[in-house]
């Protein structure tokens, strides 16, 4: 009969531990993704009006503009529960409302009940330069790419 060594066990569960350790370093943006973070800020900032960041609301609050829900929440209540767009943020954007609107281009902003609204009322579309455009460091890996513009 076959016996493991009695440091086996001992070794493969201190093993398993060292894999699940936690190391917030890959959770700290590099220098370049700082400097790219503080471009679109001051963008955002520089830019007359209203802005709506859709997956970002907190780049809006530190340029200095008013924050708004993100828009993956908008996007679960409107298509899980099948209710449309809240009413106040329909008549935003096709009043032109925002000066700007920055969206990432995830589903939840390409999705027509979305895109739709918005490729109607900002009609102009630009596409972010990397040095002005942070990625996410937890979760879906994504980064604001397109401003639209009203005409």
């Amino acid at each position: 009969r076959f016996t493991l060594p009695s440091w086996l066990i001992p070794l493969a569960i201190v093993g398993q531990l060292a894999l699940g350790v936690y190391n917030p370093v890959r959770y700290i943006p590099t220098a370049q993704m700082r400097a790219s973070g503080q471009q679109f800020v001051q963008r955002l900032a520089a830019t007359d009006g209203n802005v709506l960041v859709m997956m970002h609301p907190y780049y809006a609050w530190l340029a200095g503009k008013a924050p708004s829900a993100q828009i993956s929440n908008v996007w679960h209540i409107a298509h899980w529960q099948r209710r449309p767009l809240p009413a106040d943020l329909v008549a935003r954007i096709q009043t032109h409302y925002y000066s700007a609107i920055i969206s990432d281009e995830t589903l939840f902003e390409t999705d027509p009940l979305i895109h739709d609204l918005i490729a109607a009322n900002y009609p102009h579309a630009e596409l972010l330069p990397a040095g002005e455009s942070p990625p996410t460091l937890t979760g879906v890996v994504v980064r604001p790419m397109l401003i639209y513009t009203p005409p």
